[in-house]
């Protein structure tokens, strides 16, 4: 997505990503989506989180809100990683819910990887069985409350390298 008029005049101290994301008097947002038949934007992702599976663009965003409407998942992450054959890996990891409304006997969600694949293979009417998925006690987050993706790749990859 590129906008024009109106918006900020660059990055401290930072010409040359200045230079980048307002090039020919557009800003580059870093952002991809597309307008609908009536003109509506609609927002798939950031370009920089697009994860690459087997030749095929993966929207992170997809993947978690698919995953997240299973009654057992408070929330979820997908992120790529590095793979010789497919080119990025995707690996979910998920929060599931606590307390009462869990179905779990100690208070967190009983629900698998595989059962999570699948539900979110259905929601999306694609097929998933490369995604690896691993059901977590907390997700890191960042100062600004966001999930610490690069934290999330990070462990990830160190999983996938026996580390």
């Amino acid at each position: 997505m590129v906008l024009r008029g109106g918006f900020m005049t660059g990055y401290w101290g930072r010409p040359e990503r200045t230079a980048a994301t307002l090039a020919g008097g557009w800003l580059h947002s870093g952002d991809l989506g597309y307008l609908d038949r009536d003109g509506f934007l609609f927002l798939r992702g950031r370009v920089s989180e697009r994860i690459v599976v087997d030749g095929e663009a993966w929207f992170p965003r997809d993947v978690e809100e698919a995953l997240a409407t299973h009654p057992a998942v408070k929330m979820a992450a997908l992120v790529g990683v590095a793979d010789a054959v497919l080119g990025q890996r995707p690996v979910a990891f998920v929060l599931p819910m606590t307390g009462e409304r869990s179905g779990g006997r100690d208070g967190r969600a009983a629900v698998t990887g595989d059962e999570l694949r699948a539900w979110a293979a259905a929601a999306l009417g694609r097929e998933l069985a490369v995604m690896d998925v691993t059901v977590v006690e907390a997700l890191p987050m960042t100062p600004t409350g966001k999930i610490a993706k690069a934290d999330l790749a990070a462990a990830a990859a160190a999983a996938m390298l026996g580390g």
